[in-house]
């Protein structure tokens, strides 16, 4: 279908941000997951402005996450994922100084919320696969790899939640969470047999699917996890 541009007048003070805010608004009401967008002299001729003026709106587009640049093919449509949201989230939480105890909060209503979800939608495939996922972690060789089978675990459940909009939330936090983690692990090593107990007990606990105590014992795991941190930071 691509984009049809209409010819609205657009106010000449901060001309580029309303053309990127009206790109913005036709691209969300596409039904299309991506499409190629028309060129600079295009959109130029169609808007009535210069090249200069549809190459700012097109860096608040990227930074928006709503367009990307192909070497040699164009910009194309694409769709803000997880990862954008994270550095979003970021920037938040530096720019408002907020502390772990507000990330960690935030956590815990998410994740036992998905595990609860989870629970309900487990399947002999989704414990097979948190099993392996827990051998893979338990036997990870390098701190590197403990860390991204640890956050694998958590990003496991919150997709068997079904979920969409709730695993999106839940990648965009654990995307921030690695180097909380890491500083855990390196401080307090032993902090890994805690990291496989729970990370067990929840396998288990899918293995019987009772959503109550699975939501309750993710919430327990990420206490846990939180007081570990404060402990090592005291």
């Amino acid at each position: 279908m691509g984009l049809s541009i209409s010819k609205n007048v657009v106010a000449k003070s901060t001309l580029y941000e309303q053309i990127a805010d009206s790109l913005e608004a036709m691209i969300l009401e596409s039904n299309e997951d991506s499409f190629k967008l028309p060129t600079e002299n295009d959109m130029a001729l169609q808007f009535g402005v210069s090249r200069t003026i549809i190459r700012e709106a097109m860096k608040i587009l990227r930074e928006r996450g709503l367009i990307v640049s192909k070497v040699g093919e164009g910009a194309y449509t694409t769709r803000p994922d997880s990862e954008y949201l994270s550095r979003v989230i970021f920037r938040i939480i530096k720019s408002n100084h907020l502390s772990d105890s507000d990330i960690t909060e935030v956590r815990l209503v998410l994740e036992s919320e998905s595990a609860r979800l989870a629970a309900y939608n487990s399947t002999p495939e989704f414990i097979t696969a948190l099993k392996k996922n827990l051998e893979e972690m338990k036997s990870a060789e390098t701190i590197e790899l403990r860390v991204q089978k640890d956050i694998e675990f958590h990003t496991m459940i919150a997709r068997q939640s079904k979920n969409d909009l709730l695993v999106i939330f839940v990648e965009s936090i654990n995307g921030i969470l690695s180097k909380y983690i890491t500083k855990r692990l390196i401080l307090r090593p032993e902090g890994k047999e805690d990291g496989n107990r729970w990370h067990s007990k929840l396998v288990n606990l899918f293995e019987t699917a009772n959503p109550i105590e699975i939501e309750d014992a993710m919430r327990q795991h990420l206490y846990d996890s939180f007081k570990q941190l404060e402990l090592i930071e005291k």
